[in-house]
């Protein structure tokens, strides 16, 4: 459908009077938006989607416009006859109006705005907590942006298979509700009042029934598109959905997982709109965007990002039995400073990690910075610790901080459950027991 056939059917069909009609972006739909004589707004919107489906989104935009007060949403327009979609030819020919959503688009900064991530994390908070009580015959299961069917989406790309197969796991036997949700609620699909808070969401072509949390886990990825830090907003968006919308502890942990399976289904959605439209100019420009997404959700380690996401929202287990010291005079011996103004830097000698066979025997601080390797590349530095890191003398004894089951050891390493809550991780250690022996604490 070009502009021409958009404006005979808004007119036609519709009963609009269009003084000037512009051809919008879109990724899979085709968008134009007409202004009244009376400056009136309206986007007419030609899909390839079945009808009840968008006969569904019609249903759910009417729904939200009475159940939420705190952020405004499209409004369907009737045809002459009553209906809300009308069908002609081509190979989009499923067409709709809708009423334009007022305000200013809030993507457009590289780098994120402090705030954003609480924002936008409570409108996708509220949008799945009142959809929770929404449904409609015509909603359709199944589609390729519902992370459910992410096996199927990312099966013809081999390259993604491995990476897909590990979020998996991490979500295999985890209880996640379903219902209908938003689909897509990112900053490309909210718009900005005249306070800059998000006024208005759009975009409705993705609703579908999925997981209620893969809402957040959408939410999220959009957050990781921009440069520099983003993690303290990441977050918030969680912190503040949970306070619309509490997560269960299943949904907590499956956050992440999620989170690189959208990514990854971006990238194979990607792949597969730019092999039938190869100059599809929204697809294009979302290229890069999507790359940063996949490569800094797949940084982030899954059980470093469970901690943090179940931090975030309060669900993390607390420590209830005292701990001990897992080795002889761990108070008494000297901090390693790693910062910046390190003089164990000079020389470009932080362009490599520190060899512990060259330090006397010491502890690093937990969470503060260290000027790391990684500051030499395009990538942002892990540089904040979420560990504590120790120099001990070869043949000195290491013991459990408390009663716990030695989950994995050996090649150096260890990881202990703790049976009171907790995990301890250990590097460069020689084990002596083997895994699945339970420890006591250290006497």
């Amino acid at each position: 459908m070009d502009a021409a056939r958009a404006q005979q059917v808004a007119e036609e069909e519709f009963g609009l009077t269009v003084a000037r009609l512009t051809e919008l972006g879109g990724n899979e739909d085709l968008n134009f938006l007409a202004v009244t004589p009376e400056g009136a707004r309206y986007v007419v919107k030609a899909s390839a989607t079945p009808r009840s489906a968008l006969e569904a989104q019609s249903a759910a935009l009417e729904f939200l416009a009475e159940a939420v007060a705190t952020f405004d949403v499209p409004s369907p327009r009737l045809t002459i006859d009553g209906e809300a979609v009308v069908e002609i030819e081509g190979t989009h020919p499923f067409v709709r109006v809708i009423s334009y959503v007022p305000g200013e688009m809030s993507v457009g900064s590289r780098r994120i705005v402090p705030g954003v991530g609480t924002a936008l994390g409570s409108v996708s908070g509220e949008m799945v907590a009142k959809l929770a009580s929404f449904s409609h015959p015509g909603l359709v299961e199944g589609g390729d942006w519902d992370l459910r069917e992410a096996p199927r989406v990312v099966a013809g790309d081999p390259s993604l298979g491995s990476l897909l197969a590990a979020s998996l796991e991490r979500t295999a036997r985890l209880a996640l509700p379903v219902q209908v949700i938003h689909g897509d609620l990112t900053e490309d699909n909210v718009v900005l009042g005249e306070d800059q808070d998000f006024a208005g969401v759009i975009d409705f072509g993705d609703l579908a029934p999925s997981w209620a949390v893969a809402e957040l886990a959408v939410t999220l990825t959009s957050l990781l598109a921009h440069d520099g830090p983003v993690m303290a907003e990441v977050l918030d968006a969680v912190a503040a959905f949970h306070a619309r919308r509490p997560l269960a502890l299943d949904e907590a942990r499956a956050i992440w997982p999620l989170v690189v399976r959208r990514a990854l289904v971006l990238e194979a959605g990607a792949a597969r709109v730019l092999a039938a439209d190869p100059e599809n100019t929204y697809a294009i420009a979302r290229r890069p965007f999507e790359r940063l997404v996949l490569s800094r959700a797949l940084a982030l380690p899954y059980d470093e990002a469970e901690l943090l996401m179940l931090d975030a929202v309060g669900l993390l287990p607390r420590r209830e039995a005292p701990l001990v010291r897992m080795f002889a005079g761990l108070g008494d011996l000297p901090g390693l400073d790693l910062s910046v103004t390190s003089p164990l830097h000079d020389g470009g000698k932080w362009l490599t990690r520190p060899n512990p066979e060259d330090l006397p025997e010491c502890v690093t601080r937990y969470g503060a910075p260290q000027l790391v390797p990684d500051a030499a590349t395009g990538v942002v530095p892990r540089s904040i610790p979420l560990g504590m890191g120790a120099v001990l003398a070869p043949g000195k004894a290491v013991f459990a901080p408390a009663h716990a089951l030695i989950r994995s050891a050996g090649d150096g390493a260890m990881v202990l459950a703790l049976v009171d809550g907790g995990w301890v991780n250990l590097l460069g250690v020689d084990p002596e027991v083997e895994a699945g022996t339970t420890v006591p604490a250290a006497r």
